[in-house]
Parts: structure tokens; C-alpha cells; sequence
């Protein structure tokens, strides 16, 4: 017997309508994608825009009269710098005045104007400072101020801070002392005290070691800050006269004239008062 062969029918397949309510369900889906989406641009330009807006100083114009220096005097006898310095150091105008680990400096405060990130100069230099940022924006360079003044009692807090850690290592007081000095001034010794100079580097490298010096900013600062009077304070090579390592980052105010001499002659703020006593 053959078994009748029936006409064989394929399942129907209905489409599914998009209702109204599924098409609601996809829409709010999508803004909440949305949204998420935004937030995480928000989280990753919040510190880019916080960055920049610190790193802006305020171009505000000031114009404050000079104000004779005060007296430098030393505890220390012996010196790589001939006396003339020190009588130089007493009696030249306010932005030669010459503080180190030979002429230590304690009652001084300045009349002090903020630049940016908290750090204070000077008023004095202020507007110099700032055309000196301004040049360095116009040719791509972003200079960053990050540290200027120092009052005496920060520097006694960061170099008593310096001896209790090698303290803490096994060292006696006199050698904690003298190693932490190495690293850290000694109060009275930074001539961020007076106001004149700030530690200057980039937003994309902020550190203070000897990296910095390989930088494009490092080398922007050391071909022209000395034209908006600002010298390189402790170049390389001069450590024995200085008394201070290589810090590519300090700069100083001492005047243009003074600058492009000290920049030209390749010399230290020493070097020049012992040249130029009056």
C-alpha cells in the first residue's frame, strides 16, 4: 500500500510588530547609553581642565617702587668667595642680593603677589615673571611655577622633616644633618626666602631632578629667561662655587642687564658681585 503523499505546509513565521512599548524601552536604553557615555568624557577631561587652570597665572599689571636690601650677614669664615662678594652682597640694590650657605638670610619678608599653583614671588618681579611665561606659551612652551617663595620656618620645617627621617635610618644628628643638607638648604641658606626666584618647570614633567634637563622646556628656560632678567642660578659645573648641585629648574631674578652678562659669560651670580663690587 502507498501512503498518500499530502501537500506538506511550511510554518508561518509572524514578524514581530515593534510596539510602542518596546520602541519606549529602546530609546531610554539608548539615552542611558548616552549618558554614561558622557560622564566618562567628563571624568577624563576634569583633570586636563583643572591642570590648565592652575597652571595659568594672572596677567594683572603692578607697579610697586624698590625698596633698599637688608643686611646680609655671615657665620661662616671661610669662603670660595673672595670678601668683595659679601660687601657686594650688603650694599648692591635688591635684585643682586646674594644668599647662600656663606651669606644665610632669616628676618626678610617680602611684600609677596601669587603666580599660580600657590606660589608666591616677590611683587617686584612679578610683571617680569609673567612676560616670561607669556613668551614661552607664544613659541608652545607651557611653563609651570611650582614652587617661590619660602618663608625661614618652612625651610626649618623641611630640613628638620629631612634629618629625622636619616635619623630614623641609624644616623647620628651631626651626620643627619650634614647629609640632609646635601639634599635640603638649610634654613636661612635658600634664597627662596627672598622672594627673587622660582622653581619653573612643565606641565608634562614636574619633577625636580636631573631629567628635567633633557626636557624642551629646560632648554627654552636656559637660552632665554636671562632676557626677561632671569639667570639659571646653580648651573652645571659651578657646584664649588655655588655650593649647591645642578638645578636646571631654579631660576632668579637679578635685572636684564645683569642677565644677559651672566648669561653671555657663562658665570654665577657669585662670580659676577665679585666682579662688579662697586
Amino acid at each position: 500500500m502507498t501512503k498518500k503523499s499530502g501537500s506538506f505546509k511550511k510554518p508561518v513565521v509572524r514578524k514581530k510588530r515593534k510596539t510602542a512599548k518596546s520602541v519606549f524601552r529602546i530609546r531610554k536604553r539608548t539615552q542611558r547609553h548616552i549618558q554614561i557615555i558622557g560622564i566618562l568624557i567628563l571624568l577624563l577631561l576634569v583633570p586636563i581642565i583643572w591642570i590648565n587652570m592652575n597652571s595659568q597665572p594672572s596677567y594683572e599689571s603692578s607697579s610697586v617702587s624698590e625698596s633698599p636690601v637688608p643686611v646680609v650677614t655671615s657665620s661662616v669664615t671661610s669662603s670660595t668667595v673672595s670678601s668683595k662678594s659679601s660687601e657686594s652682597a650688603q650694599n648692591q640694590s635688591w635684585e643682586l642680593m646674594l644668599v647662600n650657605y656663606q651669606y644665610p638670610l632669616k628676618d626678610y619678608e617680602p611684600e609677596l603677589r601669587l603666580v599660580s599653583n600657590n606660589s608666591e614671588v616677590d611683587v617686584r618681579i612679578y610683571d617680569d615673571l609673567v612676560k616670561l611665561l607669556e613668551a614661552g606659551r607664544a613659541d608652545g612652551i607651557t611653563l609651570f611655577p611650582c614652587s617661590g617663595y619660602r618663608s625661614y620656618e618652612l625651610q626649618v620645617k623641611l630640613f628638620t622633616s629631612k634629618v629625622d627621617k636619616l635619623k630614623q635610618k641609624g644616623l647620628s644628628q651631626e651626620e643627619a644633618e650634614t647629609t640632609a643638607a646635601t639634599e635640603v638648604a638649610r634654613p636661612g641658606t635658600s634664597e627662596h626666602i627672598t622672594g627673587l626666584c622660582a622653581d619653573i618647570v612643565s606641565i608634562d614633567y614636574q619633577r625636580l631632578d636631573s631629567g628635567f634637563a633633557d626636557t624642551e622646556t629646560a632648554q627654552w628656560l636656559a637660552d632665554n629667561a636671562w632676557k626677561y632678567g632671569f639667570i639659571l642660578r646653580f648651573p652645571k659645573g659651578k657646584e664649588h662655587i655655588t655650593g649647591v648641585i645642578y638645578e636646571p629648574w631654579h631660576y632668579r631674578f637679578v635685572g636684564k642687564e645683569a642677565a644677559r652678562e651672566i648669561h653671555e659669560k657663562g658665570i654665577t651670580l657669585e662670580e659676577y658681585l665679585e666682579m662688579n663690587v662697586s
